[in-house]
């Protein structure tokens, strides 16, 4: 395995979290999605698909608290 993958699975989501808790809106900008790509020396399409796959990312602004009820 190289550097660049372990690297790369090891921060992608801790630095996805830090910049949504970050923001004032709640939400990953296109810049912050860019900013990880070039941080990660990876795709900026790899990274947005990290941040759509999971649910806890919003790339749209939203509030403080996030209520989710499981039916």
């Amino acid at each position: 395995m190289t550097k660049k993958l372990s690297t790369e699975k090891d921060y992608i989501l801790e630095m996805l979290h830090e910049l949504q808790d970050r923001s004032p809106a709640n939400f990953l900008s296109e810049e912050d999605l860019k900013y990880v790509a070039d941080s990660l020396n990876t795709t900026y399409s790899h990274v947005y698909g990290v941040a759509t796959y999971y649910t806890m990312f919003s790339l749209k602004p939203r509030g403080k608290y996030v209520i989710r009820i499981c039916n």
